[in-house]
């Protein structure tokens, strides 16, 4: 990175997801960050991410709602200005488990690579 950048969640493209999830990838390798990657996620009520696991912890910062994260028939909620920390090889799937949109943070450090992923789906509409 040669100078300060100031990214803006809503000037990068989002991603559409199973579940009616909505994903922008603010940071990775390919944005300028060698060893980061941070997602900026949208969960509308009753949406979900399909199941799976990482090779590294996995951290979310709740910005809005209340997001949970499924272990098996375990939901952990946590609310605007929590975290939640996801052990490596643990299976889970991130949840909106309240009544209005969650939105997160994912923080991934090392990157998982995922992000030429997210990027291969298709464009939400604004």
């Amino acid at each position: 990175m040669e100078s300060v950048r100031i990214i803006s969640p809503q000037e990068v493209p989002a991603h559409l997801g199973a579940g009616g999830r909505r994903t922008r990838v603010l940071l990775d390798p390919e944005t300028g960050h060698p060893g980061l990657e941070l997602y900026h996620v949208e969960l509308a009520p009753g949406a979900s991410s399909e199941v799976h696991t990482r090779d590294h912890a996995e951290a979310l910062i709740v910005l809005d709602g209340v997001a949970g994260v499924k272990t098996g028939e375990t939901l952990h909620r946590a609310e605007a200005g929590e975290v939640i920390l996801i052990p490596a090889g643990i299976e889970h799937r991130h949840v909106n488990a309240g009544e209005e949109t969650a939105r997160f943070l994912g923080i991934f450090a090392p990157p998982t690579g995922n992000a030429a992923d997210v990027r291969s789906r298709p464009l939400a509409e604004d």
